[in-house]
């Protein structure tokens, strides 16, 4: 009983950490996103015991990484070996990243449905960032396109009356 007490509050730090998961992406390749990734390991390792374990996040595919971390990326779904795992982090059908933990004892299938659980869980949260970040970048794009230079539309003599007297008001 204490054990699942233990996992569900680990589980509810790793869901507070994931509310940060769009600054994490935002500052993906940054010592920020470094600390993002440092952060989420010790709260799986919390839950499932790892004498190794490696968040890789995927941008240009350059990165080095264990084989079990290959058969993921070929198959698009978890790897659970006796000793090592690994578990995607999918950005809509794209794999993003890649979960791998490695220890001496066995590991065992709670194990593995646990850490596919975060998985699934934080690529919600990088879906979720992935959306936020291209709404963002969307507005910004319009604002140019319209040429906005104030959030009050319109060209009447009103509007400008309007514009006037917030101008005159503002600098005070």
């Amino acid at each position: 009983m204490e054990e699942a007490a233990v996992h569900i509050r680990s589980l509810l730090r790793i869901s507070t950490l994931l509310q940060s998961t769009r600054e994490m992406y935002a500052t993906r390749g940054t010592p920020a996103a470094a600390v993002f990734q440092q952060h989420l390991l010790a709260l799986i390792s919390d839950m499932v015991a790892a004498d190794e374990g490696t968040l890789f996040l995927y941008e240009d595919g350059g990165d080095r990484h264990p084989g079990l971390v290959d058969r993921v990326l070929e198959a698009k779904e978890p790897v659970f070996g006796e000793t090592e795992l690994a578990v995607p982090l999918f950005l809509r059908d794209t794999i993003a990243g890649v979960i791998y933990l490695k220890r001496a004892a066995f590991f065992e299938e709670a194990d593995f449905q646990l850490v596919t659980a975060i998985s699934q869980i934080a690529s919600l949260a990088i879906e979720n960032a992935f959306h936020l970040e291209w709404l963002q970048r969307e507005v910004k794009r319009l604002e140019q396109d319209l040429n906005i230079e104030s959030d009050l539309l319109g060209e009447s003599a009103q509007m400008t009356e309007l514009r006037r007297r917030i101008a005159r008001v503002a600098p005070s």
